[in-house]
């Protein structure tokens, strides 16, 4: 799954790239991101039994006292869905894919990248993507979302990564 998500982000990349208009918020993003995925599933024998949602609770212990929102959340459907009486009714705690979509504008602050980077710490059986897409190359913010982000993925190894996007500011740049 991982390389599924790999290869939807760069195909997010490209189709950026290619028209700067394509996506003007954060939400275009997430919706873009989410029906790529899908659409590599359904073209994936063996991943056919995995499903894209976007905007669910997620509770991330098993006590589930402790719950987020999260852009997409990627999960196998065949897995064991506990009842509940909160959110949708019903909780999901196994192996799973969470990506956190983050739009960081010219004079944005990168601290909402670093929360959901923080987020990490309470997924008990997911793997985090956190995609941040930059209206403006700004390399100083992008070095520092990496490097906040290998502090974590030390603590958290092959569980968590970081991709971003640049949006050109001209149509073929």
């Amino acid at each position: 799954m991982i390389e599924v998500i790999k290869k939807a982000i760069h195909i997010c990349r490209k189709g950026i790239r290619s028209n700067k208009i394509s996506i003007l918020s954060e939400g275009d993003l997430e919706r873009h991101l989410a029906n790529t995925i899908e659409e590599i599933i359904k073209n994936t024998e063996d991943l056919k039994d995995w499903k894209v949602h976007t905007q669910i609770s997620y509770y991330m212990t098993s006590d589930s006292t402790l719950k987020y929102r999260v852009d997409i959340l990627i999960m196998n459907e065949k897995s064991k869905m506990l009842d509940s009486t909160l959110h949708k009714g019903f909780k999901y705690q196994e192996e799973s894919f969470v990506l956190e979509v983050k739009y960081l504008h010219q004079n944005g602050s990168i601290n909402g990248v670093k929360k959901d980077i923080d987020k990490i710490t309470y997924l008990e059986n997911a793997t985090l993507f956190v995609v941040t897409l930059f209206d403006i190359e700004n390399e100083k913010k992008q070095k520092s979302i990496e490097d906040y982000c290998k502090l974590k993925q030390d603590e958290y190894p092959s569980r968590l990564y970081s991709e971003y996007i640049i949006k050109p500011l001209h149509q073929g740049h």
